[in-house]
């Protein structure tokens, strides 16, 4: 029978190489034959002949005769699809006993969402600035925390009647900033609605605003002043939750190295009476 493609691409479907499906082919004009007249009418290379009829052996297409020199015979094709029915089954079979194991192992969780990193948006002007930070506080749920400047503080006096609505409504703000005679009476009317903190290491010029654990602004004032509208600043806004937990962590630090007014201007209260009635009792 002729060795050509079209035989060749059929049994080679069944897992044999062209080698092998060579080999087999002519094989099936021969009754017995040796390797090297298997090699001539297969036209396989003689150094590849012996690989190929020991693999068609183990796919039971192939009888070995064990003379010298060693002879082989062509058995049915069938014999190779009953072994791979033999294979796929016990496949299956292990498939059925692991089947629970990986579909608890690889269940679908949904706990990471790359089709949605969160919004980026650049802002320039003090004006807009201002004018997102008050949508900020006034949409505000939870809580609104603040660390900025001595400036900063200053400023967010603008925002004293906002913040005291949202505290109304359950939300808790906290600011964290230099304490100095720039802000005093800022930081006393914004401490009537909150946490006021003393935070000394604040940048000059940055303020860090984080709604809810969901928003982040990160703004640069340019200048650092008190004027609510006239500036060059620039801004940040984010509810990418990525970037608001690397925002979060570092307002962690801060927290703990602040210090609550309070406490300050009980300290310094103590300080000045101890310091009049050393000087009365002199």
């Amino acid at each position: 029978m002729a060795i050509n493609q079209e035989r060749l691409a059929k049994i080679q479907d069944y897992g044999l190489t062209e080698y092998e499906a060579r080999a087999y082919l002519a094989l099936l004009d021969f009754e017995v034959a040796t390797a090297s007249k298997v090699a001539r009418l297969a036209r396989v290379p003689r150094t590849k002949i012996y690989q190929a009829l020991e693999d068609l052996e183990e796919k039971q297409l192939v009888r070995v005769i064990p003379e010298r020199p060693k002879r082989f015979v062509a058995q049915p094709f069938d014999n190779h699809i009953e072994q791979l029915e033999r294979e796929h089954e016990r496949k299956i079979e292990q498939l059925e006993e692991e089947r629970r194991e990986l579909a608890d192992e690889f269940e679908p969780k949904g706990t990471v969402n790359l089709e949605d990193p969160g919004q980026f948006v650049m802002m320039r002007s003090r004006s807009n600035v201002t004018e997102k930070i008050m949508s900020l506080i006034e949409g505000a749920e939870e809580s609104v925390l603040l660390v900025g400047s001595e400036m900063t503080l200053a400023r967010f006096d603008y925002f004293e009647p906002t913040i005291a609505e949202a505290a109304g409504d359950g939300v808790m703000f906290t600011a964290m900033g230099p304490l100095t005679e720039e802000n005093e009476e800022a930081v006393e009317e914004l401490s009537a609605h909150g946490r006021i903190l003393s935070y000394s290491d604040a940048t000059p010029g940055q303020c860090l605003m984080i709604v809810d654990g969901e928003e982040v602004l990160l703004t640069h004032a340019v200048p650092d002043d008190t004027h609510m509208f006239q500036g060059e600043d620039v801004a940040l806004w984010t509810d990418d939750q990525a970037m608001v937990a690397s925002f979060e962590s570092i307002a962690e630090i801060a927290l703990t190295a602040a210090q609550v007014v309070e406490d300050d201007l009980t300290a310094d209260t103590e300080a000045a009476e101890e310091s009049e009635t050393a000087v009365a009792a002199n």
